[in-house]
């Protein structure tokens, strides 16, 4: 008979090394959103063994199965490197880390009691963290001079696309550090009716804020989940109410301060709100990195085995030029069946958040954000590799895994 070890509270390394999954930087081959999860599990693990307490994983078939699909990804990998010769190093190292990050995850969770709060706490509190930096990055990129508001850039950032109006945070690109804000805001708006606690509101206006200095796809999605979310969040109390009408009153100000007064970088509204300036001049809701998507959308497949097996060239199709929306990355990556079986995987996960094995399928508020959430990555993938990408990517994960390990000792009693 194992012993079952179950700490009730969340230590501060672990909740730390859960904050770093989502923004934890890579720099080369280290990846620091990966090793302090690996090393606080490791140690508690062999903390266990020592003082011989057991802890028993025991993974849920489901996430068995998903597990095991990602290895059929990295199967496919090894096909294509055998095929062509070569590669992308993201189509061999992303099921792995996949896999790795699954399990330890769901050790951490079966070793301690995490309270959903304090999940959707790690998730604002990273979206938080980034967004200082972005803010950061643009104010001392904006007002000190010689400097290109490089504080804290990522080592692979590219330096050439560094723009004085807009900054990407910690993240190797802005749409990642958009789509993080856009998860801060809307998380942050539940966690405010869920409990009406004022550092939450603090957690909205840095994501809030950096929604505008990022990235579009983003701003777009973000207000979205706002907007979806703000009749909730007027009438779920009459502080909740007051203290958002003070709020909006001072965003209000502080928008039309730093606009009237000439503190934005001057290319910010024009490029932010530029599908809504097209729409309004009669050009349509469009604009200059969208049409260029589109014209990605049509890249010809000149192989057969670029049908089945992909080329294994993440960012570029049979005719060598860029692809950018996601679901284009994992085609040209592992060819169909590697689209198919990671389309897969997010769907049957999308499924485990929104089930629950007690009452059934339930619509409530929890799930209509959680939906939400992997409605945005969907969407977002689109435009870019945000299908398990790091960051928000690593946001659902967090949440599946914590959905998984809490239904089951919920079911198990």
């Amino acid at each position: 008979m194992r012993n079952i070890h179950t700490q009730s509270t969340p230590t501060y390394p672990v909740v730390l090394s859960l904050i770093l999954v989502i923004i934890g930087p890579q720099i080369g081959f280290a990846d620091f959103s990966f090793i302090p999860l690996f090393l606080v599990t490791v140690f508690l693990v062999c903390k266990d063994f020592f003082y011989k307490r057991y802890n028993a994983l025991n993974l849920h078939y489901e996430t068995c199965i998903i597990i095991l699909l990602w290895f059929g990804l990295f199967i496919l990998a090894l096909i294509s490197f055998l095929y062509h010769g070569s590669v992308s190093t993201q189509a061999l190292l992303k099921p792995i880390r996949q896999i790795l990050l699954i399990s330890f995850l769901c050790t951490l969770y079966s070793k301690f009691n995490f309270k959903l709060e304090q999940i959707l706490s790690i998730i604002v509190y990273a979206s938080a963290i980034n967004a200082l930096v972005v803010i950061i990055q643009y104010v001392t990129g904006l007002l000190i001079p010689g400097n290109a508001g490089d504080f804290l850039m990522n080592p692979g950032f590219d330096d050439e696309i560094n723009m004085v109006w807009r900054k990407p945070g910690l993240f190797a690109g802005y749409p990642h550090a958009a789509v993080l804000s856009a998860f801060g805001s809307v998380v942050s708006m539940l966690l405010i009716i869920r409990t009406t606690k004022y550092k939450y509101y603090l957690t909205f206006l840095l994501s809030f804020i950096t929604l505008f200095i990022t990235s579009r796809t983003g701003l777009m999605l973000g207000m979205l989940g706002i907007t979806l979310l703000l009749p909730y969040l007027m009438f779920s109390s009459k502080k909740n109410f007051m203290l958002l009408v003070l709020l909006g009153i001072c965003v209000a100000i502080f928008f039309v301060f730093i606009i009237e007064s000439g503190v934005l970088a001057k290319d910010t509204i024009p490029m932010m709100f530029e599908m809504f300036i097209n729409l309004a001049e009669g050009r349509g809701a469009s604009s200059a990195s969208q049409t260029a998507l589109y014209e990605s959308f049509s890249y010809d497949v000149n192989y057969v085995s670029t049908l089945l097996l992909g080329n294994g060239l993440e960012h570029n199709a049979d005719n060598g030029f860029n692809v950018d929306a996601g679901f284009q990355q994992s085609f040209f990556t592992s060819g169909f069946f590697g689209l198919i079986l990671t389309h897969f995987i997010f769907f049957l996960m999308l499924g485990r958040i929104i089930y629950n094995p007690l009452s059934g399928w339930k619509l409530n508020l929890n799930i209509f954000v959680f939906s939400f959430l992997f409605l945005c990555i969907f969407v977002a993938n689109l435009k870019a590799g945000f299908m398990f990408s790091r960051g928000p990517g690593d946001v659902i994960l967090l949440l599946y895994c914590f959905k998984v390990v809490a239904d089951k000792r919920t079911k198990c009693g």
